[in-house]
């Protein structure tokens, strides 16, 4: 029986797994001091149910306690990735069909592909991407990096299958969520785009904060009643006339952020409306309302 066959046996008498993949990765450290000693290096990754309700610490301690006797003898170097079942029936709904390619593999699939989840191939190249994403970080590029990165990419692509699976792209919300980041990572590569086309220079900010700051900054402060229609509108301001509160009348406006706090939208530049808005508000003296309904496209103010 080979070290790898004894490493399984031990893991399944103990922990009952209902994933276990296990790697000898011995050969990516050839000169290593355990190495020349005799010992293997292995990444494991197990799914068991003992691993239920333990830390990260605990459910080593698990998988090192099964196999005591070979450590540091047998065994120089142990990487383990231990987790929880996403659920019995979930796994036996998955019946996952897990290929992960080693460094010593060869041939064309290795240049492509780092594993295969599902018929569904993780490239090589999607792999050096992440990589190089963690160099950004800060992180060490090694072998045990790579490892982990393979591992990450290996477990999103069973969580993405199995979401695919239940439909929940399709689900509205989720459409919703899945667009809005695209556009937003799109956004921002413009952004990047733009500015290694057009660097910005010291003088060019300077100019721009200059004609920023050229005119005083002149805030309002104002409030205002949104109603549907033009005719709401006339009726709250014939009932201001009469001597009606404003801050009352307010609570029937259709801006809630503003009714709840007697139509008081603060302290804002004429930029931060709409030009009709602002056009009208400016027109004011203090403590004046509107002689006429202003209309937006939110429908129809009345402002003091």
């Amino acid at each position: 029986m080979s070290l790898k066959d004894e490493i399984e046996a031990c893991l399944q008498q103990a922990l009952s797994p209902s994933v276990l993949d296990l790697w000898d990765e011995s050969d990516d450290h050839k000169g290593h001091a355990g190495a020349a000693a005799g010992g293997g290096h292995f990444h494991l990754i197990i799914v068991s149910e003992a691993f239920a309700g333990q830390a990260r610490v605990g459910r080593h301690r698990l998988v090192y306690d099964a196999v005591k006797h070979l450590m540091h003898t047998r065994i120089h170097a142990l990487s383990i990735d231990a987790k929880t079942p996403l659920g019995v029936s979930m796994i036996r709904e998955l019946k996952l069909s897990l290929l992960l390619f080693s460094l010593a593999a060869s041939g064309m699939a290795l240049a492509q592909n780092i594993a295969v989840v599902n018929g569904r191939p993780i490239t090589k190249e999607r792999a050096d991407l992440f990589l190089q994403e963690l160099e950004k970080q800060g992180q060490q590029a090694s072998p045990e990096l790579a490892t982990l990165v393979r591992q990450e990419l290996v477990d999103r692509e069973i969580l993405l299958q199995e979401a695919e699976r239940r439909g929940l792209p399709a689900v509205a919300q989720n459409k919703f969520q899945i667009e809005a980041s695209r556009q937003q990572i799109l956004i921002q590569a413009l952004v990047q785009d733009e500015l290694s086309r057009n660097p910005l220079t010291e003088d060019a900010v300077r100019q721009e904060y200059s004609k920023l700051t050229a005119e005083p900054i002149i805030e309002y402060r104002s409030r205002h009643i949104l109603v549907d229609s033009e005719a709401e509108a006339r009726s709250i301001i014939d009932k201001l006339r009469a001597g009606s509160s404003f801050q009352s009348l307010a609570k029937q406006s259709k801006d809630p952020g503003s009714a709840a706090q007697g139509g008081d939208l603060d302290w804002a530049t004429t930029q931060s409306f709409v030009q009709s808005f602002s056009d009208a508000m400016v027109a004011l003296k203090k403590g004046e309302v509107t002689k006429d309904p202003v209309k937006s496209q939110f429908g129809w103010h009345v402002i003091r």
